[in-house]
This record gives C-alpha cells, structure tokens and sequence, in this order.
C-alpha cells in the first residue's frame, strides 16, 4: 500500500456485484482500482465475485481454539469456567461473530457459568442475538447473504435444500443430495460459492451457527425432501448387516435425528420403530455411545391389541406402537446399554495400564 493517498473499503461486494445495477457498480469500481492513489480493501463470502483486478486473495478461516477463547475472555469481564467456554466455542464452531456476541451478552447480563451455560441450552439461536446490525445479530449477516440477488435468483428449490442440509447436523453427503431434485448439484454449488454451505469431505454442511438460526427459523423441513432422505436411510437401516454398519459409523449423528424428529410426531411409527431397532443394533456393535433415542422410545404409545379393543370398546391408536414392536425396542436399548457399559469398562481398564 505504500504511496497510496486513500484505502478504500468495501463490505460484502458480492452483494454489491449481484445487484441491479451491476455493471455499473463494476464499471465505479475498476475505476477506482485504476487509480495509482486508491488501494482497495473488498470483503466478500464467494470465492468467484472478486473483480479482475484484484492481486492478493486472503482466505480468513475460523478461529483457533486458543484464539477463541482469548476473543470470549477479551470481551467477557467475569471469570467462567474454561471448560463452559469450550462447550459453547464447540457449539458454535469457534465462529468469530457467535463467540464475540455470546461474551457481551453474558457480560451485559453478568451471568455465571452455569446461567451463561443454561441459556445456552434453553435457546441457542437467541443467545446469538444482541441487538440489531451484522456486527450485534446472526441473524443479520446470515439474512445478508441470504437475500443476495444472486441467491434470490436460485429459487424455492434451493431455499428448501438450505433447510435440509441445516436440518442435519453431520450435513448430506454428495450422493444424498443428487437424490434430492435434479438440479440439487447445481444449487448446492451456487451456495457454497457464496459460502452459505460448504464441502467437506464428500459432504454438504455448514457452520453451526448458520445451522442453529436457519433450523430455528424453519423447524420443519421441506417434507418431500426429508421424506426422500427418511427413504434412503431407512432402506440402509434395513438393509445387509454391512451396509447397515457403514452408515451409522458415518451418519449415526442424522440417522438419530431423523428418528428422534418421526418419534417426536408420531410420524410412521412402525418404519421409524423398526429403523431405531436396527440403529440401536448397529449403535452397540459400531459406536457404542449414549441416544436420546432410549428416552424417546420409552415416551412412545403402545397399541391395544385387536381383542383388548373389542372388550373395552376402544379403537386401536393409529400412532402407536404394538407390543412386539415395544419389546423390540426395550430390547435393543438394553443390548446398547451393555455394549456402552462394557465400552467403558474397557476404556478404564486400558488407561489404567498405562498411568503409573
């Protein structure tokens, strides 16, 4: 930058160069990039709106650890435990603006630990929000890029795809996604150009934060998509052993979801029964860790059988659950909860022979 007079900077140019007037927003700014006294300072989330001009790229990743946590203790005067700081930099990826907005706000409120730590957990999307503007709410800078011309443009379709991919904590994998409607490739890309999404390891996710407030706008996905996706991963689940395998060691984070999400409201209880009895299964042999789903089933309504219904007069409950199903159920948490104990026991055991 030496010898130049002016450095000039210009904030979310993507959305500056999907406007109306585009052209001539790029025509201003090739002028002034033209200028020998001007340098130009542009910040933007996609990767192909940089103007021809342009002669450093800097890609700006997400904070480190450490660095996150000084950012938490910077902004936040009152000691809380290290170990919540971490808790909430995990919940939120370590993302810059989430971490900055979560430390005002417990030191506006002067909340301890465990307050900062239970309003974390009774609504995460609105302990990201501070006030009004991108630099207070996450709402705002996700809304920005949301409302760009040029994502506009992609249509319903692609708005729907936001909501199931958020609707997945581990994402969808490539596969998945080509499933969803033809031109779910093309979209998929056209937003992680603007890095709404991005591709990790053959997988669509996104950052957590963008996650909790596009899940918390939108609850309920597009049902014909989550249904298109309910059908694949039911299938697996009901598929060879292997294959069955292969996916919970995978996606058993969106397998737990799903279910837990058709056990919420009651929707097709058998499928979604048989597909939790073979999860568990596959859970205990795999990856043998705590679900919510051992709660769940427990709240689940059990069927009258045919005869119980005729003696007292009662229909059978169309959501609910049979006995056999229920034992199935009961059975498979069981065998979980061993495997879970036994993991542990091993884990215990094998430190111990190598802690003198």
């Amino acid at each position: 930058m030496t010898g130049a007079d002016t450095i000039l900077v210009i904030d979310h140019a993507d959305a500056l160069t999907a406007a109306r007037n585009a052209n001539s927003v790029a025509r201003i700014i090739d002028d002034l990039a033209s200028s020998s006294s001007v340098v130009l300072l542009l910040t933007t989330r996609s990767k192909h709106t940089a103007p021809y001009f342009v002669t450093q790229v800097v890609s700006v990743s997400t904070l480190e650890r450490k660095d996150a946590r000084k950012t938490f203790q910077s902004v936040c005067p009152q000691h809380i435990p290290t170990e919540i700081i971490d808790e909430l930099l995990d919940g939120v990826d370590n993302h810059p603006l989430s971490v900055n907005i979560i430390a005002r706000k417990a030191a506006q409120h002067e909340w301890s630990g465990a307050e900062l730590l239970s309003a974390w957990k009774t609504n995460q999307a609105a302990l990201l929000e501070n006030g009004e503007g991108k630099s207070r709410s996450l709402r705002a800078t996700v809304e920005l890029s949301l409302n760009a011309p040029s994502v506009i443009a992609l249509g319903d379709d692609a708005r729907k795809l936001l909501g199931i991919i958020a609707f997945f904590p581990q994402g969808l994998k490539t596969m998945r996604v080509k499933a969803l409607y033809p031109s779910a490739t093309a979209d998929v890309d056209a937003l992680c150009a603007h890095s709404i999404i991005h591709c990790e390891e053959n997988r669509f996710t996104m950052l957590t934060p963008v996650r909790l407030y596009l899940g918390h706008k939108a609850p309920n996905p597009d049902a014909g998509l989550l249904n298109t996706i309910r059908n694949i991963y039911y299938k697996e689940l009901s598929g060879p052993i292997e294959r069955r395998r292969a996916l919970v060691e995978a996606e058993d984070v969106n397998v737990e979801r799903l279910i837990d999400f058709d056990f919420n409201r009651a929707i097709n209880l058998h499928d979604s029964s048989r597909a939790c009895v073979s999860f568990m299964d596959s859970l205990a042999i795999c990856k043998p860790r705590v679900t919510i789903l051992t709660t769940r089933l427990e709240e689940l309504p059990m069927r009258s059988s045919g005869i119980l219904a005729k003696v007292t007069g009662r229909p059978a409950k169309s959501k609910a659950v049979s006995l056999r199903m229920k034992t199935l159920l009961v059975t498979s948490a069981g065998t979980l909860a061993s495997s879970i104990r036994r993991s542990t026991l091993t884990s215990t055991f094998l430190r111990t022979l190598f802690v003198r």
